[in-house]
């Protein structure tokens, strides 16, 4: 199961990272690239780690029963 959600999820990042290459390809043609775009993917890997950060502390907190999240180790 862990193998498997680690696989998605370097499967999306290989996704992203193809994105901001084919940006990157269109601003050296001297076009202008989709900068929303850029802007999105970039999020993504600012807010992503954080987001899953939470969801686990949140699974951690329901399985405990305790609602003690300083005691979960993330």
């Amino acid at each position: 199961m862990i193998i498997e959600r680690l696989s998605q999820e370097h499967r999306n990042i290989e996704r992203l990272l193809a994105i901001l290459e084919r940006e990157l390809q269109v601003f050296d043609r001297g076009d202008r690239p989709d900068y929303k775009v850029i802007s999105a993917v970039i999020s993504y890997f600012e807010l992503y780690p954080e987001a899953r950060r939470l969801a686990r502390m949140m699974r951690m907190r329901i399985r405990d029963g305790r609602g003690k999240t300083e005691k979960a180790v993330c």
